[in-house]
């Protein structure tokens, strides 16, 4: 049985992809397997997947019609074996030694998730230089540590899945709703967070964040819909977090205030549309969670774009249009 399983869903993404591929077989630590699932992809991206599945015998590859990402994820964790899940995005790559720092938690701690930090990369790097790579210990948090240091704005560890391992067992009965389309994985964190008793850290940038290209989701325009989709998709998460616990409501609804009601208000002035049915949603969800926002660790800047949403959301729309006008 491999230690690891490694999830990689790839779709139109041929100009990186081998070079993720390259960064995953380069690891130090050897006993894993690399599911490839080829979602359906227009370009290369299938070939090249079977290329490298001829010269390594830990690739699986798995070519499906395109369902989207959650799909494809969906469908790695139904092949997978390993005893941890590790998912990487097919334009991002790992440390080298990414798989032996975690595997030295595992080692220690036991765990049931894994969290790293993430460094951001451009279109040449193959490998991440991250002075803090090397010889680093990981350390135990709680959930409440854990899920702070992923909704901390200032930090690189962000809500993503992709910088943290999870223990199979604990991860069993999820699986990604593949009718979201936004924050899906925020909602996989969120119930894995909830099933796993032991978690460590490892202060490093293990992960490469790739995020400058130009048709990736992060630089894609959306819809008004879309940033509302966003909205509910990160309350409905926190939600679930609330609900198993009651001491995560206040940084829980602070999380929700500002990556969903927040970026939703910077949504509409992106799309150039002040659309009252969604100031009077984002305002009541702002309104009601004031006294959370107030007592949470959320930074003076932040309380202070809720605090003018909530009173005057045409002066915040304006602002927002001057900062995004780039999107008109």
């Amino acid at each position: 049985m491999p230690e690891f399983s490694i999830i990689v869903p790839v779709y139109k993404v041929e100009k990186y992809l081998s070079r993720c591929i390259k960064s995953i077989l380069s690891q130090e630590f050897g006993n894993f397997e690399l599911i490839l699932v080829d979602d359906g992809s227009p370009d290369s991206c299938g070939k090249i997947c079977d290329e490298f599945a001829k010269n390594d015998a830990r690739i699986s590859v798995i070519h499906k019609d395109n369902g989207g990402v959650s799909s494809a994820r969906n469908c790695g964790l139904k092949q997978a074996c390993g005893r941890y899940i590790c998912f990487v995005d097919s334009d991002d790559i790992i440390a080298r030694n990414t798989l032996q720092l975690v595997q030295e938690s595992i080692n220690q701690f036991n765990p049931d998730m894994v969290i790293f930090d993430y460094s951001v990369i451009d279109s040449n790097a193959t490998d991440i230089i991250d002075s803090k790579i090397d010889n680093i210990e990981g350390t135990v948090v709680d959930k409440k540590q854990a899920f702070d240091l992923c909704a901390d704005f200032n930090r690189t560890v962000r809500m993503g899945i992709w910088n943290k391992i999870y223990r199979k067992e604990c991860i069993a009965t999820i699986a990604f709703d593949e009718k979201k389309v936004m924050a899906e994985d925020i909602e996989f964190l969120m119930k894995s967070l909830v099933r796993s008793d032991v978690i460590t850290y490892i202060h490093a940038g293990l992960y490469g964040y790739y995020i400058q290209r130009e048709d990736s989701a992060m630089f894609a325009k959306h819809s008004l819909n879309w940033y509302r989709s966003q909205f509910e998709n990160v309350k409905e998460s926190m939600q679930i977090l609330t609900d198993a616990d009651t001491s995560f409501s206040t940084a829980a609804s602070a999380y929700a205030c500002v990556n969903g009601g927040l970026s939703c208000a910077n949504g509409m002035a992106i799309c150039n549309s002040f659309d009252m049915e969604t100031v009077k949603a984002i305002k009541e969800y702002l309104k009601e969670h004031l006294k959370d926002v107030r007592k949470s660790n959320l930074s003076f800047s932040k309380k202070a774009q809720i605090v003018l949403f909530v009173i005057a959301p045409h002066i915040y729309y304006t602002l927002m249009k001057r900062k995004f006008g780039r999107y008109k």
